[in-house]
């Protein structure tokens, strides 16, 4: 009776255990997919030296993260790209926002 009630345990502990490393892999990915979209905005930005109609009018066909939002920071010759993506944990209850951030090239 003892070894059937651990072995319930380990078994409702390890399922939950690997319910959690699968969504950190989530996790991981949408972070992964924030950094490329990052890096996709960086690239058309210095492709249209700094045109932000051109820049929102090409950004609207892209699929590679449909949940971030972007922001363009006007420094003196540059921009700085503020990307804003969710990270969520369903079963831990977690939710939060993560914010990265990134230069372009010096605009002539």
């Amino acid at each position: 009776m003892k070894a059937s009630v651990e072995y319930a345990l380990i078994l409702l502990m390890g399922c939950f255990m690997m319910i959690v490393l699968m969504q950190f892999s989530g996790v991981i990915a949408t972070i992964h997919r924030g950094n490329q979209y990052l890096d996709y905005l960086l690239h058309i930005t210095d492709n249209y030296d700094g045109d932000l109609l051109l820049v929102a009018k090409h950004n609207r066909t892209q699929n590679i993260c449909r949940d971030c939002e972007y922001q363009h920071i006007a420094l003196d010759d540059r921009y700085e790209v503020e990307v804003r993506f969710p990270i969520t944990l369903p079963s831990l209850r977690y939710k939060s926002s993560v914010k990265i951030y990134g230069l372009t090239h010096r605009f002539k």
